[in-house]
C-alpha cells in the first residue's frame, strides 16, 4: 500500500505557481526578466514597433527606389538627346569644312559664268541665251 499511497500523494501534490524561498523568487524574477517572461504586453508592444519602424522604412525604400528609377530614365532622355545633339554637330562641322574645301555652292560662283544671266535693268524682260557670232560671207563655220 505504500507504493500506491505514493503514487496518491505524487498525484496530488500539485506545486504552487511561484517557488517559496526569497531565494528562488530572487531567482525566478531574474529568469523572468532575462528572458522577458514577465513583461509579455511589453515585449508585444516592442514587436509591434519594430513591425511598424520596418512598414515605414519598407515605404521609404519604395519612394527612394521610385526616385532613383525616375532619375535614370530623365538621364537616359538627357543622355540620348545629348547624343543626337554631338551628332548633329558633327554633321554640320563635317558639311561646312567640306563647303570650305571645296567650294560647290552656287553663292560662291560668279554670276557671269551661268548659262541665265540676271536682267535687272528692266529693259528686257526675256532672258536669252548667249549667242556666237554671225559668219561672214564665205566663212566657214566650225562645228
Amino acid at each position: 500500500m505504500s507504493a500506491a499511497g505514493s503514487t496518491q500523494t505524487a498525484e496530488s501534490y500539485k506545486p504552487k505557481a511561484r517557488p517559496q524561498s526569497i531565494l528562488a523568487q530572487e531567482f525566478s524574477a531574474a529568469l523572468d526578466d532575462l528572458f522577458k517572461l514577465n513583461g509579455l504586453g511589453e515585449l508585444e508592444e516592442s514587436v509591434v514597433q519594430k513591425k511598424d519602424k520596418v512598414q515605414t522604412q519598407r515605404y521609404q525604400l519604395e519612394d527612394l527606389d521610385a526616385k532613383l528609377r525616375e532619375t535614370s530614365e530623365r538621364l537616359r532622355r538627357l543622355e540620348t538627346k545629348h547624343r543626337r545633339h554631338q551628332s548633329q554637330m558633327q554633321i554640320r562641322t563635317h558639311q561646312m569644312h567640306q563647303q570650305r574645301s571645296c567650294p560647290v555652292s552656287s553663292s560662291s560662283e560668279d554670276p557671269a559664268d551661268n548659262d541665265v544671266e540676271d536682267d535687272s535693268s528692266g529693259d528686257s524682260d526675256t532672258q536669252t541665251a548667249p549667242t556666237r557670232p554671225r559668219p561672214q560671207q564665205g566663212e566657214r563655220v566650225p562645228r
